[in-house]
């Protein structure tokens, strides 16, 4: 099992999460290519997979570093009103049962198993492992605009406000709203 804990004494990693429609994929850019590396530590980074999302992990420290990977907008997302979450700043960690290998994923949700759920009115994505909605006890936001929801040292939602990039070649973002309509 996957276990995650809470540092309230640091702040989330500094960078930008973009939503690229054209590829049906988050990815996210770092500020600070040495304080990522200072937070990964010096043994490489594994992912902690829900679905095709891809939590980065920093083997030596645990720290859970940002989210990237595909999660397509047109078939997998649903439109609906989120409630609204009170959140803290910190950094979120992972405690394996296993040691970590780099470059080997661990599972924490199979393709289809969180649902998620975008509300058009404040930009919010939360991925879920609850049909019914978020089941978080606390939700602390570990890197820009990334949220995590947690329960019991279990993860059970992210909550993501991307930058959305429609075109490939587009200099700003675009409306998610517009996505949908594609």
């Amino acid at each position: 099992m996957i276990r995650f804990s809470v540092e309230s004494d640091c702040v989330p990693l500094k960078g930008e999460l973009v939503y690229r429609a054209y590829e049906y994929s988050f990815d996210f850019k770092v500020e600070s290519e040495s304080e990522l590396a200072r937070r990964a530590g010096s043994e490489g980074t594994i992912s902690v997979v829900v679905g095709t999302l891809q939590i980065e992990v920093g083997i030596e420290t645990g720290a859970v570093l940002f989210l990237w990977g595909l999660h397509a907008h047109n078939t997998q997302w649903r439109r609906d009103r989120l409630p609204p979450i009170s959140w803290e700043k910190g950094c979120v960690k992972v405690r394996f049962e296993q040691e970590p290998i780099v470059g080997v994923s661990q599972g924490l949700a199979e393709v289809g198993e969180w649902q998620t759920t975008y509300d058009a009115n404040t930009g919010w994505i939360c991925v879920s492992c609850d049909d019914e909605g978020d089941a978080g006890e606390r939700y602390v936001e570990f890197a820009e605009d990334t949220i995590a929801g947690l329960t019991n040292e279990k993860l059970v939602s992210l909550w993501l406000r991307p930058r959305w990039h429609q075109e490939r070649f587009e200099e700003g973002p675009a409306s998610l709203s517009s996505a949908f309509e594609t």
